[in-house]
């Protein structure tokens, strides 16, 4: 005798959503210390755009939070943001996690409440002096509370031992 077995079903409960951290996580590359970044802000509030700079062997070498005005777009040279570091790179890993503005101003870096979406976009000049323009890889944040601690971590020790250095700047635009 054949037969099809059944087990009956369990309901699942359905599970809490996190806390809405999707898409405020923007990675890209600089090569050859050169290039611009442009962030721009369609969400429907004021955010600030939290830069985390790397170089290649995964040493925090700056971070500053900018305003970026509702509507708004701001331009940032790589230079504003790799030039006030202890020791000079060129290559690297720059990471911005969109954040809540208070009063149009942007707090510590290294204290950030996620939340909105920017949109950010990459020159780069390779060495033949050639540019090209990548857009930002979006994240989630959900996943990885622990790559957040991080960067908040390594951003808080630039400001306790920096003496003004490692504090990155915010170009122009509003």
């Amino acid at each position: 005798m054949t037969g099809v077995a059944r087990a009956a079903a369990t309901p699942t409960a359905t599970p809490t959503p996190a806390e809405d951290v999707n898409n405020v996580l923007s990675v890209n590359y600089y090569e050859n210390g050169g290039g611009q970044v442009v962030v721009s802000n369609v969400s429907g509030s004021n955010l600030c755009a939290n830069f985390y700079v790397v170089d290649e062997t995964q040493e925090m070498k700056e971070c500053c939070s900018c305003f970026v005005s509702d509507f708004g777009t701001r331009f940032i040279t790589v230079p504003d943001l790799t030039s006030n570091s202890f020791l000079p790179t060129t290559n690297g890993l720059i990471a911005i996690i969109s954040g809540t503005s208070t009063a149009g101003a942007c707090g510590d870096p290294g204290k950030v409440t996620p939340a909105g979406e920017l949109a950010a976009s990459a020159t780069h000049e390779d060495s033949s002096g050639l540019l090209t323009e990548t857009s930002f890889n979006s994240g989630s944040l959900s996943d990885s509370k622990t790559a957040l601690s991080s960067l908040e971590s390594q951003c808080e020790d630039l400001e306790t031992v920096g003496s003004g250095q490692g504090i990155c700047t915010c170009g122009t635009g509003s």
